[in-house]
């Protein structure tokens, strides 16, 4: 019969070895005929934890905990699968424990992710002081210090958060590339641009970045003369949208263009590309074969050199819809003379879409519900505008369930970008939070207002009501957090007095 010293010791050798499953079965085995100390339970935890078997690691946790509630580790290891479970409350409960009884930077600053994550941002920042103050060279604690200040709109004290990060621990992309979100916000694009590409690097790569069979990306400084290039797509439908615009700054470089998009947006880009020499092709359907560079659309303004908001290529329109396309949706939308002076699109509520990667809480941040537009729908009563939705998705529902909206819903129709855009080119204005919808309807250059949050998106820039990227954009910001009520008024007084 084994001792029980040398089953745990064989269990801990094996741990360290990255032999999680083994040092399971050894802690299994020991437990079989021993009681367990508060230690022994944490390191089974450990290990269950590591094979991302979290629920057990849990109970492993608490077996700890019951055998001896002063044992710190177990409260820090269950705060931090309960964290990856999205257990956010219970994980600060935990955290609180490990504080109480051991404070370390690492606790600290694992309470302050999960105040982070509850958008507390306050409270998280109150964390990462307290690691900094055990261990003031602790760059992530630095880095997240960094993204609280930038969800707060504090971006000045973010850069200096993300420099410190980045002086103390040089080769952190993720630090690099959060910084440069807030490099962007506040138009600093030439090294925004530049920090921006850590995206494609490390673990932030997936599923952003292909291997393009040893083709090499293209940089700025390569000569396209004579050359092919594949611009692929990146991230989601409005990314693509908006970014496509280089492809006409590639071809002045003298190179012949492939575009990839994804399938929903192929014939809106056939449309857009007819006059040029720029493909459009499927995405990941071009071979290898046929281009000598490539580069993902969202690496292009570093490459075209847009160092400055003034150097944004803003040629509107650049998307257009197709001239039988626009007859057939006029012929489908209530005669004009019938209805309203006014016909004004909406988009209420953001969705997820294949290849697009956004967070479900950033989602949440930019939708409202459809509920939220009734004093702006009631302008309807006026006689003079007519709202037509252009909400797709689960959202869409909502207009079911609106009582007395009055809104004409074609969007049954709809197959793919092209159709919006036909749909849209009939439209006098389109009011729309930040979604793909607002991208396409500044690209055709029709008057566009963009519902934002008060963490918006980089690419709106910072304290603005317009957007160098879209002339004809009008940004609507949320003052404080969370208060729609307050945009919305500010919208309906804007309509209420629109003269298109």
């Amino acid at each position: 019969m084994i001792e029980p010293l040398q089953l745990f010791k064989d269990a801990i050798a094996l741990q360290n070895a990255g032999q999680f499953a083994d040092a399971v079965a050894k802690y299994d085995e020991f437990l079989l005929g021993y009681v367990g100390n508060a230690q022994i339970h944490t390191n089974r935890g450990i290990a269950l934890f590591e094979l991302g078997r979290m629920d057990e690691a849990i109970a492993a946790y608490q077996a700890a905990v019951q055998s001896d509630e002063d044992y710190a580790d177990a409260h820090y290891s269950m705060g931090l699968a309960l964290f990856l479970q999205h257990r956010y409350e219970e994980a600060i409960v935990s955290f609180d424990h490990a504080i109480l009884l051991a404070p370390s930077p690492h606790v600290y600053i694992s309470r302050g992710a999960a105040w982070f994550e509850l958008e507390q941002f306050e409270e998280a920042l109150s964390d990462y002081d307290e690691a900094l103050r055990l261990d003031p060279h602790f760059a992530k604690a630095h880095a997240n210090r960094g993204l609280a200040f930038h969800e707060l709109g504090q971006l000045d004290a973010a850069l200096a958060c993300f420099e410190r990060s980045l002086f103390l621990s040089p080769s952190d992309h993720s630090a690099e590339w959060n910084q440069s979100r807030s490099l962007l916000r506040v138009g600093n694009f030439n090294l925004g641009w530049q920090r921006y590409e850590r995206r494609l690097e490390g673990s932030l790569s997936q599923p952003l970045m292909r291997e393009r069979y040893g083709k090499p990306r293209y940089f700025g400084v390569e000569s396209l003369a004579g050359k092919t290039i594949l611009l692929w797509p990146e991230q989601g439908h409005g990314d693509v949208i908006q970014f496509c615009r280089y492809a006409f700054e590639i071809e002045r470089k003298g190179a012949k263009v492939i575009v990839e998009a994804y399938s929903s947006l192929v014939r809106l880009f056939q449309i857009a590309f007819m006059n040029t020499s720029i493909r459009v092709a499927l995405d990941g359907a071009t071979s290898s074969s046929e281009f000598d560079f490539h580069s993902p659309l969202l690496s292009l303004p570093l490459a075209c050199g847009t160092n400055e908001a003034r150097e944004i290529p803003a040629d509107i329109p650049y998307l257009f819809a197709a001239p039988e396309d626009i007859q057939i949706w006029k012929q489908a939308m209530p005669h004009k003379e019938l209805t309203k002076t006014l016909r004004v699109g909406l988009v209420w509520a953001g969705g997820h879409r294949p290849n697009q990667p956004i967070d479900a809480k950033v989602d949440a941040a930019r939708s409202l519900r459809l509920a939220q537009f009734a004093s702006l729908i009631a302008l309807t009563q006026t006689m003079r505008v007519q709202f037509f939705s252009l909400q797709m998705g689960e959202p869409a529902q909502q207009l079911k369930m609106m009582q007395g909206a009055s809104m004409v819903d074609l969007t049954g129709s709809i197959s793919d970008w092209a159709d919006t855009a036909a749909l849209i080119a009939n439209l006098d204005l389109v009011i729309t939070c930040c979604t793909a919808v607002a991208h396409l309807a500044a690209a055709m250059g029709r008057p566009t207002w963009v519902l934002l949050h008060d963490r918006a998106c980089w690419r709106w820039l910072q304290n603005r009501d317009d957007s160098p990227w879209y002339p004809t954009v009008r940004l609507f910001r949320q003052k404080t957090r969370g208060d729609w009520e307050s945009v919305i008024k500010e919208v309906a007084l804007a309509l209420d007095s629109y003269n298109g």
